[in-house]
Formats: structure tokens, sequence, C-alpha cells
């Protein structure tokens, strides 16, 4: 069979850009005398990761659902907790520090919003993230879709940080497959000559919701 290739390549993309990226490895399953199935396993956002790329595992960890909501809906904190799962620190923190973030994009001025975004996010590695996304054409993520990624609440910088994930249907596999082909259940880019074209629209507006 043929492993699949869009997320370990995203990810080494991702990596060698020096951005925060799951490591990776094949892992191929045999069933009694079947042909073997190849999958590709990608390393859990959780505890450990957050301490191994930021030193400790004190901050806030947030994954974002499947909606492109991101607005802000008042300081009842019941109303975020289906878009925004916290997976870190339950006991110790809530979901106060996100509200405020969020009020902040739905309701600033665009001078403000301009003025403060650098310190609320991470935006050397938000633009990067962006870039990147473009380039490997990865339309089911947060540029297009709003979703597929975690925010992650640094208590050191005292700053968000948006981390990546679920790669499977970069180049080009959301909405139509567009160069993929399957065999023996898996799915796979067509590589080199089927690779699609990249998209380097930088257009997209990441943070959809925002007043302006």
């Amino acid at each position: 069979g043929v492993a699949l290739l869009e997320e370990p390549l995203s990810l080494f993309i991702y990596e060698s850009n020096g951005q925060i990226a799951p490591e990776y490895s094949y892992a191929s399953v045999t069933i009694a005398s079947s042909e073997p199935f190849y999958y590709v396993i990608c390393e859990n956002i959780d505890e450990n990761y957050i301490e191994k790329h930021f030193g400790d595992d004190d901050g806030v960890l947030y994954k974002k659902g499947n909606s492109t909501d991101f607005s802000y809906n008042g300081e009842d904190q019941s109303k975020y907790v289906e878009e925004y799962d916290q997976e870190m620190n339950e006991n110790d923190e809530d979901y106060s520090k996100l509200i405020a973030f969020l009020k902040f994009v739905s309701e600033s001025s665009d001078q403000e919003f301009e003025e403060g975004l650098p310190n609320w996010l991470k935006l050397d590695s938000f633009i990067t993230l962006m870039a990147l996304n473009d380039l490997i054409d990865n339309q089911d993520s947060f540029a297009s879709q709003g979703r597929n990624f975690y925010l992650y609440y640094n208590p050191k910088t005292e700053q968000f940080q948006m981390l990546a994930w679920d790669f499977n249907l970069a180049f080009g596999g959301f909405g139509g497959n567009r160069g993929m082909v399957a065999r023996d259940g898996n799915m796979t880019a067509q590589m080199p000559q089927g690779m699609p074209q990249m998209d380097f629209n930088m257009s997209r507006q990441v943070l959809p919701n925002r007043d302006t």
C-alpha cells in the first residue's frame, strides 16, 4: 500500500519553518492474512506537548470546535464550552482569558485592533502559520473553515498562540479530493506529477466575525 503523505509533508514544512508541530510516524496494521493497511500517527496535543514546547504546563489550552464562530457572546462562560474545549488546567483556570480575547477581537476599533493585537497574540508565529497554510493549500483549517486549531494562553508572555493541527486534507484534499487517489482504503496525494497548484491568496479573513 501507499502511506499518507499530506500530513507528514505538511508537518515537515511547518517544523522546517520554525513552527511548533506534532511529531509523526508511520504504522502498518495487518489483520489475519490481509494485506497491511498503512496509517500516519501523530503526537497528541496535550499537557505533555505543551510542557515540551513551552517549558511548563501552567497555561490554558483550548481546542476549537467545527463552526466558524469567533465572536464574543458575553461573559457567560457556558456559551463558549461547545466551541472551545478547555484541554488543560480545568480546575485552576476557566474561559475568562479566552472571553477577554474574543471581546477584543469583536469590539475593538480598527485602530485598537491593529495596535493591540500583538499584545494578545504571538503575531510572528500567527503570520507564518497563515502563509504556510496557504502554501500547502490546507482549506480544512483556521484560514477558511475557522476550525482545526488550538489556542494556548501562555502566562509567561500573557499572549495566546495558535497551534495548527490536522493536515490530512492539505494539498487540495478538502472539498473534492483534488489530486488524491484511493488504494486499499488509504487516501494519498499523487506526488509529484499530481501535485495541485498552490494557493497563495493571503486575503482570507482568519478572524471572520470581528466587527469593523
